[in-house]
C-alpha cells in the first residue's frame, strides 16, 4: 500500500529534520543578500582605505568565490566526518562570520570575514544537500 503524495507531503512537514534543512538551505541565499544595503556605508565609513572602492564591491562576490574554491573539499570531509557534524559547523562558522563585520576594525578583516562566511556556505550547502538526498 502507498502513501497519498498529499499525505506524504504533511508528513514530510511535521519533520523536524525538514525543516531545519529548509531552514539551513535558506542561510546559503542570505549571504549575499544581506551585505547589499551596507555596501554605500561601508564605503564611506572606510573612504580614508586607499582600496575602500576596490574591496567594497568584492564583499558581494567574496562568498561565492570562497564556495567555488571550497565545495569539492567539503564533500570529502562530509564522507569522512558526517553530514550532520559538518552542517552545524557550518552553522556555527556563518553565525560567527556573518556577525564578525560588526565587530571588525578594518575593510580587509572584514573582506577576510566574507571569505569565511563563503567556507560557511560551501559546508552548510554540501552538507545539506546530502542529507536531503539522505
Amino acid at each position: 500500500m502507498t502513501i497519498p503524495i498529499v499525505q506524504r507531503q504533511t508528513q514530510i512537514w511535521r519533520d523536524p529534520r525538514a525543516i531545519a534543512l529548509l531552514m539551513a538551505a535558506s542561510l546559503t541565499t542570505m549571504a549575499n543578500a544581506t551585505i547589499s544595503p551596507a555596501l554605500p556605508g561601508l564605503e564611506r565609513l572606510f573612504a580614508d582605505d586607499p582600496n575602500a572602492g576596490m574591496l567594497v564591491r568584492l564583499l558581494v562576490p567574496a562568498p561565492s568565490i570562497s564556495v567555488a574554491i571550497f565545495a569539492p573539499f567539503a564533500g570529502l570531509v562530509a564522507d569522512r566526518y558526517g553530514r550532520r557534524r559538518m552542517l552545524l559547523a557550518g552553522v556555527i562558522l556563518f553565525v560567527i562570520a556573518g556577525c564578525a563585520g560588526l565587530f571588525l576594525p578594518d575593510l580587509p578583516t572584514v573582506f577576510a570575514s566574507r571569505l569565511v562566511l563563503g567556507l560557511a556556505v560551501a559546508l552548510i550547502m554540501t552538507a545539506q544537500t546530502a542529507l536531503i538526498g539522505d
